[in-house]
């Protein structure tokens, strides 16, 4: 049973202290596993390419599991036969999708990476990208890389989740969401490493707990 999407019940509930950090971790660990089970779990060496990730596809339902939904855009790659691209005209939405792939119409499992980040720093900063808020901020890919390069990335975060997180896991965390946006694919981070690497960082905010 749904609760509602993604942005509805983490972001905006989040604002409110409802949520604290374990829970966040283990919805974006969740969401994480989901899409590394589409790049590399489908079978037959095929692999799907969802096109369309973002905040409002992405559904909590009751026990906080995240499931990926909205695949009417997504693509099946059939992996060792020259093929790991597709050629379309591109398609996704405004602030999520990979610029590389928006202006050349050319679409890999890296550009799902890079919209997978963008969601990850919506949780870090507590707002939509592309969404203006009252401090006139918005979200893009190209101004959380400048801060996160010029370390000033605090001044971004959401400050409801500041007395949340832990030192180690909020540095991994923000270190995940930056690889995963580089702008070569070769560089960004593939879906497998990110699943493992917020594994650890859940692992890291709960030792936190313990202490």
């Amino acid at each position: 049973m749904w609760i509602g999407w993604v942005y509805k019940g983490v972001l905006l509930v989040s604002r409110n202290d409802i949520v604290v950090a374990v829970k966040r971790l283990n919805e974006q660990f969740g969401q994480a596993r989901g899409l590394d089970h589409l790049h590399n779990h489908v079978g037959g060496h095929r692999t799907i390419v969802h096109r369309d990730i973002k905040s409002s596809n992405i559904l909590i339902d009751w026990n906080g599991v995240a499931k990926i939904s909205d695949l009417g855009l997504s693509k099946l790659i059939v992996m060792g036969f020259g093929m790991s691209v597709i050629i379309s005209n591109g398609v996704g939405t405004r602030g999520y999708c990979e610029p590389k792939y928006y202006s050349m119409g050319v679409v890999t499992k890296e550009s799902n990476v890079y919209s997978f980040s963008i969601v990850l720093f919506e949780v870090l900063c507590g707002r939509l990208c592309i969404s203006e808020c009252n401090d006139g901020f918005i979200l893009s890919g190209q101004l959380v890389r400048v801060e996160y390069k010029n370390k000033n990335l605090v001044k971004i975060i959401d400050p409801t989740i500041k007395g949340h997180f832990g030192s180690d896991s909020m540095t991994k965390f923000s270190a995940i969401a930056y690889r995963s946006l580089h702008n070569d694919r070769e560089i960004r981070l593939t879906m497998d490493v990110v699943r493992k690497e917020l594994e650890e960082t859940l692992e890291f905010q709960v030792r936190s707990m313990t202490y």
